[in-house]
């Protein structure tokens, strides 16, 4: 699926919206809330994966019923809602940092003298890293419900 928009010639693939299925799959390990319009969806075998909107249900193969494997897909805005403005006393503030040549995406918590930061080579893969490093961390835990 391709989204172009009011940017000029700018198009992105809606899997360059939301993070890899690698990430996805360890986002949901960690809790990550299993609600959302895009979802990683395994339909018919387990080297088949897509990115669709809203889950499928259950799909036929050989007459058989079965439940798709799948895992949420959430985008850059989803994910933008769990980050937390500072983290460790509130003296490292998040940046979002794309490179100058466009080709990788940092997201870091810094105090001026670095700290921590994960890269991607989108915003996604980026924001989903940087998610991951904050729950290891016990910076945020996604079983608490967010308001």
């Amino acid at each position: 699926m391709l989204f172009t928009g009011g940017l000029g010639n700018m198009s992105l693939k809606l899997e360059a919206q939301v993070p890899s299925l690698e990430l996805c799959k360890k986002l949901k390990s960690f809790s990550y809330p299993q609600e959302g319009l895009f979802w990683w969806t395994n339909t018919w075998d387990k080297d088949e994966w897509q990115v669709d909107m809203y889950p499928i249900i259950e799909v036929m193969k050989d007459g058989k019923k079965r439940k798709p494997v799948k895992f949420i897909a959430p985008t850059v805005a989803e994910m933008g809602e769990w980050l937390p403005n500072y983290v460790k006393d509130d003296t490292n503030y998040l940046q979002i940092v794309k490179s100058n040549d466009g080709k990788f995406w940092f997201i870091q918590y810094d105090n001026g003298f670095g700290n921590m930061e994960t890269e991607g080579k989108t915003e996604a893969n980026a924001r989903a890293k940087c998610l991951i490093w904050l729950v290891e961390n016990d910076y945020i835990d996604f079983k608490e419900i967010k308001e």
